[in-house]
Formats: C-alpha cells, sequence, structure tokens
C-alpha cells in the first residue's frame, strides 16, 4: 500500500522552485507539474503515473531523500513529495442517510474528546463523507448561508490528503460559507490559508477565530454573532 522511492532529491522538485509536498494523479495535477520537472524526476513521475494505472487497489507512492526516509516511514506528515489518487467524496442529505455511530466516532477520534448529546439530532444542509468515513464535514443552514459545523479527517487520514480532497469537494459546491476554529487547533492554521478573511474573538474563556468565504462585508458581523452563539460541538 505504500512505495517510496529514494534520491538525491528531498521529492520532486520543479527547476528553481521548491519540492511539491503533495500530487493527485487523478487531476491535472501531475500534467501540470510534468513540464518544470527535471529530465531524470519526469521519468519517474510518469512511472508512477503508470503503477496507479495498473495497481488496482488503493496505494500511495512517496519520493524522497535519504535523510527523510525516517520522517517519511514512521510520522503522518512525511517527508518529501506525496502522490496518490484523489479520494472518493460523497455529498448526502443529512443523518439519516449516513451511519451515525460512524460520523461520531471519526468526529471523537480527530479531535480527541466527546461529542454532546444530541449532535446528530442538529439540522443540516448537508454531510460530506470521504473514503468511507475516513474523513467527514458537517454544514449547517443558516440565513447568512452554510456554516460549516464539523471538519474532521482521522489521524492517519490526514497524511494522505483526504482533508484537501474533501474541502475541494466542499468549496465546489458552497462557494459562499463561514466556521469557526479554536486558535489552538492545529488545523487553524491551514483554514487561515483557506479564507478570505477572519476575524479573532474570546469564547468561553478560549481565543477563536470566526473565518468566512465569499461572503460580502455586509454579512460579516452577523458571521461572527452567529459562531459567537453557535452551540459547542465538545462536551
Amino acid at each position: 500500500t505504500k512505495l517510496i522511492f529514494v534520491g538525491r532529491r528531498s521529492g520532486l522538485q520543479p527547476s528553481g522552485g521548491r519540492v511539491v509536498s503533495m500530487v493527485d494523479v487523478s487531476t491535472s495535477d501531475a500534467s501540470a507539474l510534468a513540464p518544470a520537472l527535471p529530465a531524470a524526476q519526469r521519468r519517474l513521475l510518469a512511472q508512477v503515473e503508470r503503477l496507479f494505472a495498473r495497481i488496482p487497489h488503493r496505494f500511495t507512492v512517496s519520493v524522497t531523500s535519504a535523510l527523510g526516509l525516517m520522517r517519511e516511514l514512521f510520522t503522518v506528515k512525511g517527508a518529501g513529495t506525496l502522490l496518490r489518487k484523489g479520494s472518493v467524496v460523497t455529498r448526502v442529505g443529512g443523518w439519516a442517510e449516513v451511519d451515525r455511530a460512524r460520523v461520531r466516532a471519526l468526529v471523537e477520534e480527530a479531535f480527541g474528546k466527546p461529542l454532546v448529546a444530541g449532535f446528530e439530532d442538529r439540522p443540516v444542509s448537508g454531510i460530506y463523507l470521504a473514503d468511507d468515513y475516513r474523513g467527514a464535514a458537517v454544514m449547517t443552514p443558516t440565513a447568512l448561508g452554510p456554516y460549516l459545523s464539523n471538519f474532521a479527517v482521522t489521524t492517519i487520514a490526514r497524511g494522505e490528503g483526504i482533508g484537501r480532497d474533501l474541502w475541494r469537494a466542499l468549496i465546489a459546491d458552497h462557494p459562499r460559507l463561514f466556521w469557526r476554529s479554536r486558535a489552538d487547533n492545529p488545523i487553524t492554521p491551514w483554514y487561515r490559508e483557506q479564507c478570505d478573511g477572519m476575524h479573532r474573538v474570546s469564547l468561553a474563556g478560549a481565543e477563536w477565530w470566526v473565518l468566512w468565504r465569499g461572503l460580502p462585508p455586509a454579512d460579516l458581523a452577523g458571521a461572527i454573532t452567529y459562531c459567537l452563539a453557535a452551540p459547542p460541538d465538545f462536551a
């Protein structure tokens, strides 16, 4: 399920650029990257694409250096370039269409704490599931547009890029959305790269960020107020 190429370079690196952290061979990522790579790495990328075309089961390929090999083998984040096929993301309309217990288990594993009782009874506008309950996003309807109530990926799946696939599917359907995240949440720095704007707030004695995409200025105050008043997800 995992193949590692070890070379002098720490990953696939375009001429004059930085090492690429992830390549999705099921999209145009690979074809866009290939012309910028040195000849040897271009051939390696073509070889990897042939492997993905021939091997039926899910697997990943990493390209790293000898110095990065231990980090690639024994950490979730890895080292070098990860090449993989995109995840299958499914959207359903409500809780009746999912295994509630598996969604709860996924979210609790991802955050390391229990959800509040009745979390699954809250209204939703959509639930996104990735790769057999290895990632999930829960959307709540509001007068301002969709609110991202929860975005969760299992610990191991984070190193496989499933979170990125889930996010792509989410924003393709929702160019306008908003959400909140604790300042000490490890995913918050990544959220800050994905948003159009953000506002820091204090909530229950902790520091949080309210973040948004596609909201007009007139709706920002309402989005912040909603996030401050939204009930907690975790016990």
